[in-house]
């Protein structure tokens, strides 16, 4: 079993790698070659929620609203197990990473910068935030533990197929 230190080591190193599939989702679009991405030139703002990239064929896109959602879920989690600030804070943070994402998709021009998507992500960070408290409240000592052999198993589980998936597009 790990110490506390050893932990909260393997805690930030999967946070590490986390944010970095993060950055390959969402600017890299999932591409091994930034110059592979095909929306290359596309710059774009959408300040009305809901509207634009959400939109397919006249209907909410559920999907990407839920991906949004999922894809911060664990920045929630780990903004909690690492700095353990006030709720407040790790929101402000959490909006900060996600406005900073769709500002730099705006400045590199991959993509349509959404309000939406800020939103989802705000959303999906909160759920994070729950669900660390409640595994706070139940597993007390034990969730750093828990919560690293969670990551580590889903790193291993997505990886593979965010691999997979980068080589078919």
């Amino acid at each position: 079993m790990l110490n506390k230190i050893e932990s909260s080591k393997l805690t930030k190193a999967l946070f590490l790698v986390y944010f970095l599939l993060l950055v390959w989702i969402i600017i890299g679009k999932l591409h091994m070659n930034i110059l592979d991405i095909q929306d290359i030139n596309n710059r774009s703002i959408n300040l009305i929620p809901f509207k634009g990239c959400a939109i397919v064929n006249g209907k909410i896109y559920k999907l990407e609203l839920i991906i949004n959602i999922l894809l911060f879920i664990p920045l929630g989690i780990f903004m909690e197990l690492l700095f353990a600030k006030k709720f407040y804070k790790n929101i402000l943070f959490i909006l900060f990473v996600s406005i900073s994402f769709e500002m730099i998709q705006y400045f590199l021009m991959i993509g349509v910068s959404d309000i939406t998507d800020v939103m989802m992500n705000l959303l999906g960070g909160m759920v994070g935030l729950g669900i660390i408290e409640s595994f706070q409240m139940i597993f007390d000592e034990r969730v750093q533990t828990i919560c690293n052999i969670c990551a580590f198993g889903m790193i291993c589980i997505c990886l593979p197929f965010l691999l997979f998936i980068s080589l078919m597009i």
